[in-house]
């Protein structure tokens, strides 16, 4: 076995990263890769992974092959197409009529987006409704059946 070391990039919050091996396969079949992530610091090993020319150069990391999943922090993004910039996001389980503070640590553009890290309260699969409030004093609001790393995209439609 041949241990590389070689920077390729680093996993996004809840997604995924594919990395395409930069040498030739000829002399080498079974790899340890680890991935460097800068926010949060984090670190992502695979070990003995067999990689040939004939199952592909590829090799993709998950946010569960981190070392250390416990500082792993769900985000969503944001997308504003609502014709205004977006001051404040709300984020409330479906089932409560609290929507409780501002979340949002940004102001966003229209044509934009942005992440937002949630609170370890928000559950990946839970049902959640979104709310957010614009420049022009408008809400727009979504349920969302909420999945780590979605992104959401708030439109004229969502208009209260």
């Amino acid at each position: 076995m041949q241990s590389i070391f070689y920077r390729f990039s680093s996993v996004s919050n809840n997604s995924s990263t594919t990395v395409t091996l930069p040498f030739l396969l000829e002399n080498y079949n079974i790899f340890d890769f680890q991935l460097r992530s800068s926010s949060p610091t984090n670190t992502y090993t695979k070990t003995n992974v067999s990689i040939s020319t004939i199952n592909g150069t590829t090799v993709t990391f998950y946010p569960n092959d981190s070392d250390n999943p416990s500082i792993i922090s769900p985000v969503i993004v944001f997308q504003n197409n609502t014709g205004y910039q977006i001051n404040q996001v709300y984020i409330k389980a479906s089932t409560s009529s609290n929507w409780g503070s501002d979340l949002s640590p940004w102001y966003l553009p229209n044509g934009e987006s942005r992440t937002l890290t949630l609170p370890a309260n928000i559950s990946n699969n839970g049902s959640y409704d979104i709310r957010v409030s614009t420049s022009s004093g408008a809400y727009y609001t979504k349920n969302v059946t909420m999945l780590f790393g979605m992104i959401i995209i708030f439109t004229a439609n969502d208009h209260e």
